[in-house]
């Protein structure tokens, strides 16, 4: 009988210290805010990246070649 007893109360300890909290906190609106900023830095970032690519590209294949 103790064993068993014991055996529930170490399953209780354990379900107590690994469930998810129930109370799920939603995110405040600087949250929000901050990660609409950082995800527009980005997209703007990667957007000159690929101009950038590209105008090299450009450049490489026809930049000898700009009178045809």
């Amino acid at each position: 009988m103790e064993g068993f007893l014991a055996l529930m109360v170490a399953w209780l300890i354990v379900y107590l210290a690994t469930r998810k909290s129930s109370r799920r906190r939603g995110m405040s609106q600087y949250e929000k805010d901050r990660i609409r900023r950082a995800n527009k830095r980005l997209i703007e970032e990667e957007k000159q990246r690929n101009k950038k690519i590209r105008n090299a590209l450009y450049d490489l294949l026809w930049g000898s070649n700009k009178s045809l």
